[in-house]
């Protein structure tokens, strides 16, 4: 007969199975997706963000400048993957937060499906920040070392901004994947209160993206980046400030919700 703990153990992996597939393709689809739309754009002649380094002093005879797929095929995929990262990121954070903010009001069975998919979202998330970091090496136009990509303070031209993204990677990776396994090991509790510190991957990938992502830093570039940029942050703002409202209205409520010093709507 099997147990309890064997029936709940084998139902999770199934959640985890059937998030992963769609999850994986997203990965697969969206990168690829802006790649077209940015690829198009140069093919065109008109990349916005390759436009505007065009445009800075002594830029504009430099060959590595002209708008050619075949010539910025690593940058155009190290920006698509970037960009990809953060779509998924964002939606790993705002399932994260809807879970922790519905509670009770989501359906048991709605609950580990929703933590399955923010489980996935972030994992793929992390994948595309790797190949965003790998790509990037193969531009040869930044001519950047596997070590300045992966290690920070490696090279004089990394600005903090630069750092802020390589530590994200390295905190995605500790707080992300695991999650499979902080079940088996000493202090669960611990991991869970610190696993909320993974909102810090978040944090830490704005700013980098805004100050050095090609397609947000340099100037007179589209604004199409930008607004989806900052639009997904609205549900992600209103989601937390939620679930702070929640966590003061459980830290100063009494016993069956009320305010300290008051029971059943009589002073105490």
């Amino acid at each position: 007969m099997t147990s309890p703990t064997a029936t709940v153990a084998a139902s999770s992996r199934s959640r985890q199975a059937r998030a992963a597939a769609p999850l994986i393709l997203l990965g697969v689809a969206l990168p690829a997706a802006i790649f077209g739309l940015l690829a198009w754009q140069m093919a065109a002649g008109h990349d916005p963000t390759l436009d505007a380094m065009r445009g800075q002093p002594g830029m504009a005879g430099d060959p590595s400048m002209r708008p050619s797929v075949a010539v910025h095929v690593w940058w155009l995929l190290s920006r698509a993957t970037a960009l990809g990262a953060l779509l998924l990121l964002s939606g790993s954070l705002g399932l994260a937060l809807l879970v922790s903010v519905s509670g009770r009001q989501t359906r048991p069975s709605i609950r580990p499906t929703l933590l399955a998919l923010h489980n996935w979202a972030s994992l793929v998330g992390l994948a595309l920040i790797f190949t965003h970091a790998v790509t990037l090496v193969g531009d040869p136009f930044m001519q950047t070392t596997l070590a300045q990509a992966f290690v920070p303070f490696t090279a004089s031209w990394q600005q903090p901004e630069f750092n802020m993204g390589i530590f994200a990677f390295y905190l995605g990776l500790l707080l992300g994947p695991t999650y499979y396994v902080h079940r088996r090991v000493p202090g669960p509790r611990w991991w869970r209160r610190l696993h909320y510190g993974a909102a810090l991957v978040y944090i830490l990938s704005i700013p980098h993206t805004l100050r050095i992502g090609s397609d947000f830093a340099a100037p007179d570039v589209t604004p199409l980046w930008q607004a989806i940029l900052w639009l997904i942050q609205i549900p992600i703002v209103v989601l937390l400030a939620l679930r702070l409202g929640d966590l003061w209205r459980r830290r100063w409520s009494g016993p069956g919700g009320a305010a300290p010093g008051h029971v059943s709507g009589r002073a105490t």
